[in-house]
């Protein structure tokens, strides 16, 4: 007797900043899902978000694959929106995604818990600039991803051409600049346990830190595993783990971290990593032993054993 295939749906575009990274990501996975076990649909969520509830309707979503980065993927609107519908989705749950995105929020998390993060202050059109500054400072958007918007601040006066650009009720952070060893550590939930994958090291060519261009112009040189002392390779594994746990993750997620004499310093966390050819945890999962493949299946398969209607 043939086994009745489940019906995967990709969410991917969208109208965030990262909409082009989106579409490639959803066309990665779109590609590399099992058709022998799935039936896959992509909906640009920009342009088609009203087919996901004529799907729902019909019960013909087993599952939301979510490839949607930044705001209105990232941010727990999408999350919220399936939970409505009562479908199953990848990733983590409203409250994790509210929190990750946010980095204000995920830094006084990270300072409560004891865990290390670049020194920061909350900044807006009418801050006091003057008092407790120190140079150079990264100045970037409290819910942005893919680095979007970063800056290196070198002194007051660029810091003040910044804020004049802001709109009213706009905040920014402006954050301690560390300068070090950039690693990131991927986070994949297998068979109901947590494993961190090897951290990958990050040298861009064309800036002084990995930002946006750097990402995805395949400029950089990205080392895995890492070439980092074993002994603080197992801490950043260790830390990757701690913080997926304590931003309250599900499934995948992948946290930025840099090293300054032996000290990792959190810089945060990305709930829907990216899924392009240039992407990150895919080559630490490969390194893993874990194709592009298999990771997007064991995702897949992961939510539709275990997947639950996840909430706050």
């Amino acid at each position: 007797m043939e086994v009745k295939k489940k019906n995967i749906v990709v969410l991917y575009g969208g109208d965030s900043n990262e909409r082009i990274v989106s579409l490639k990501t959803g066309l990665m996975i779109s590609k590399n899902i099992n058709k022998k076990k799935y039936n896959v649909k992509l909906i640009d969520t920009k342009k088609e978000i009203f087919k996901i509830i004529d799907l729902a309707k019909k019960k013909n979503i087993d599952l939301a694959f979510i490839a949607l980065h930044g705001k209105g993927g990232e941010d727990g609107s999408i999350q919220g929106f399936l939970e409505t519908l009562k479908i199953k989705y990848t990733g983590s749950g409203i409250l994790a995604s509210v929190i990750g995105m946010d980095k204000e929020i995920t830094k006084t998390i990270l300072t409560a818990n004891k865990i290390k993060t670049p020194n920061f202050s909350i900044i807006n059109k009418e801050s006091n600039i003057k008092k407790n500054l120190t140079f150079p400072s990264i100045l970037k958007p409290i819910n942005e991803g893919s680095s979007m918007g970063i800056n290196i601040i070198n002194n007051e006066k660029e810091l003040e051409k910044k804020l004049k650009k802001l709109k009213k009720n706009q905040s920014l952070i402006l954050e301690e600049y560390i300068k070090g060893t950039e690693i990131s550590v991927g986070v994949i939930e297998i068979n109901n346990q947590l494993i961190s994958l090897p951290p990958i090291e990050i040298i861009p060519k064309e800036s002084e830190f990995f930002d946006y261009k750097s990402k995805y112009s395949g400029q950089n040189e990205e080392i895995v595993p890492a070439r980092i002392e074993k002994q603080i390779e197992n801490k950043a594994k260790e830390l990757a783990t701690t913080v997926h746990k304590l931003i309250k993750c599900k499934t995948i997620s992948r946290t930025d971290m840099i090293i300054r004499k032996g000290e990792i310093f959190i810089l945060e966390i990305n709930t829907i990593p990216e899924m392009t050819q240039e992407s990150l945890l895919p080559k630490e999962a490969k390194e893993f032993d874990i194709s592009f493949e298999k990771l997007i299946n064991l995702i897949i398969e992961k939510e539709l054993k275990y997947g639950e209607k996840k909430g706050l």
